[in-house]
């Protein structure tokens, strides 16, 4: 007759007197598998089956007494044995595991009760090529726990001395599927008794920047059996990429504790600029399910589900915004400096001359040229925030400068007119054999166009050769504007 199911906290207090009703009724000290057992553990401290461990040396994130102790290399454990609670432990007959490891080891703890004494040992895979792995399959898990489902929580800590290891642990299952999660263990770090676990999040081997812990956790699983395997990765010098593992449990979901809160790791400052598209992502560990930003400026709005912070910004000025994370552990916040400027750029950008600059053209957002006195030519790519000097080997002062559908044109002193078809690469001087000064370009395409300047001179240009117009009068022409193929105007 199997007992109607009682919440985890009712179930612990109550195991001993209902295993000692069943023992009465029963006859005999044998247990069904499955019978009100939580949680299975396997640790690597030695090679002899489980003995029960003092009340004061219960080891685990989720604490338990009744622990399968395995050796490292190839060993299995036939039956596994369940923490049944109080001084009870119980056999499951078909739940089996299998370890391949090239060994085992122990390292030295500062902790010395029964935490201390699951991270002392461990199995370790090694390879002189490539990296080691650490092999572990389970079969048979007890229908309890695949009815309500179950977590699987994988220790590590790793006697590393001098150098940070990162290992990859992968879980697979039928329909759990393949999860790869990477924890660092740091260097120079025993454990202490002290439990930290490696956010779900950390799905990539990041070497040194890899989170760093000794636990982490697979969540969600109903499947009879899985693989659990741990890959060598980044071993900070270590010579080799071992992989090891300490031990395992396996819990129900509704035995871990609750998550950690989560904590943002997104940049603590953002810039801006005003009437500009804006946009920055909020990003945390541990999984939140939620995110959140108060005091961001007009313009600005948050998708609270994916942390995306987008829009553009009105208003310019450095905003103190709150962000926040929050999951089912609480919440995580971040102080944001975020600044929004202006556009306008206040900074007088270094030319690289001190001559006089007499004339330019913007060809786009981004690209334009200055012309100055003794056949200074100027260029800038980035909108004017830098410039440069381009030889276009003349000394004449330059005037006038046009750029059209990737020609450069330039006009000056002593009636110069020159073109560049390559962004100021190589120059055609056309040598109009002029006093006059041009000052003003103007034109409808590259081979289309009208030049003037000082004594009335009008010059017409079509594609290949300026030709001298009569304008009717000796005033000098400023500035010139050609509207269609029939109009222009020239101005003085």
């Amino acid at each position: 007759m199997r007992l109607p199911q009682t919440p985890r906290s009712e179930r612990r207090s109550g195991r001993s007197l209902r295993l000692f009703i069943s023992m009465i009724l029963t006859g005999f000290l044998a247990f069904l598998p499955g019978a009100w057992a939580d949680d299975i553990g396997v640790n690597f401290e030695g090679g002899f089956f489980p003995t029960p461990l003092p009340s004061s040396d219960a080891a685990g994130v989720v604490t338990q007494k009744f622990w399968n102790n395995v050796s490292g290399g190839s060993a299995s454990a036939v039956p596994l044995v369940g923490d049944g609670g109080g001084s009870i432990a119980v056999n499951y007959s078909g739940f089996t595991l299998s370890v391949g490891s090239s060994g085992s080891g122990t390292t030295t703890t500062t902790n010395t009760d029964g935490n201390g004494l699951l991270m002392v040992g461990y199995a370790i895979g090694e390879s002189t090529s490539g990296a080691g792995t650490v092999g572990i399959t389970v079969s048979n898990v007890p229908g309890q726990l695949i009815s309500s489902g179950y977590a699987v929580i994988v220790y590590f800590d790793f006697n590393n001395g001098g150098a940070y290891a990162v290992d990859g642990f992968t879980l697979s299952a039928p329909k759990y599927g393949t999860k790869t999660l990477y924890g660092l263990d740091p260097a120079n770090t025993d454990f202490s008794g002290t439990f930290k676990q490696v956010p779900s999040s950390s799905t990539s081997d990041l070497g040194a920047s890899t989170p760093d812990g000794n636990y982490l956790v697979f969540a969600g699983l109903t499947d009879t059996n899985f693989t659990l395997t741990v890959t060598g990765g980044s071993n900070g010098g270590l010579g080799a990429d071992y992989a090891f593992i300490n031990g395992f449990q396996i819990v129900p979901l509704s035995a871990l504790p609750a998550a950690p809160a989560p904590v943002i790791t997104s940049p603590n400052t953002a810039t801006g600029v005003v009437n500009t598209a804006f946009s920055y992502t909020i990003t945390a560990n541990n999984s939140p399910y939620g995110y959140g930003a108060t005091g961001l400026p007009a313009g600005l709005t948050l998708h609270s589900a994916s942390g995306v912070i987008s829009g553009t910004p009105t208003v310019a000025g450095a905003f103190d915004v709150t962000l926040s994370a929050t999951n089912s552990g609480g919440t995580g916040t971040l102080a944001l400096t975020l600044t929004i400027g202006s556009g306008i750029s206040t900074n007088v950008p270094a030319t690289g001359t001190t001559n006089t600059l007499t004339g330019g053209s913007l060809l786009d957002i981004n690209t334009g040229l200055v012309g100055g006195d003794n056949g200074t030519l100027l260029t800038t790519t980035n909108g004017g925030y830098t410039w440069g000097l381009i030889n276009v080997g003349l000394t004449n002062d330059l005037l006038a400068v046009h750029g059209i559908g990737g020609y450069d044109f330039i006009g000056g002193t002593f009636g110069l007119i020159a073109m560049s078809p390559d962004s100021g690469q190589t120059w055609t001087d056309f040598h109009l054999n002029l006093t006059n000064s041009f000052d003003s370009f103007s034109f409808l395409t590259p081979f289309w166009g009208y030049a003037v300047g000082t004594g009335g001179i009008i010059c017409f240009w079509n594609g290949s050769t300026w030709l001298s117009e009569v304008s009717g009068t000796t005033m000098d022409f400023y500035g010139v504007d050609v509207v269609d193929t029939h109009t222009a105007c020239a101005v003085g």
